[in-house]
């Protein structure tokens, strides 16, 4: 009776080897083009995120304002620090 059973188990893994055998080979004769035979219709620019140079330039400038203001707060200075950590301690 064990026989049988391994034989059916075999056999059903024969049968799933085999079909996603003929899948794999199916889906590779299909290839894909997500640009349907018109890559040039198409254009991705990774480096320009804002719309124009004026407002890149502007929002720069405000992340850099808002970074001299960080790197200027006194409360990230040694001394304060080590004053809150005494504190807290």
């Amino acid at each position: 009776m064990h026989h049988i059973q391994f034989s059916l188990a075999a056999a059903r893994f024969l049968l799933l080897a085999v079909g996603l055998l003929l899948l794999s080979a199916t889906a590779q004769a299909q290839r894909l083009d997500p640009f349907e035979g018109r890559p040039t219709d198409y254009q991705v620019q990774l480096t320009r995120y804002f719309k124009t140079p004026e407002q890149e330039k502007t929002a720069r400038a405000g992340l850099q304002d808002s970074v001299r203001t960080f790197q200027q707060d006194t409360a990230w200075t040694p001394a304060n620090l080590k004053a809150r950590l005494d504190l807290f301690e």
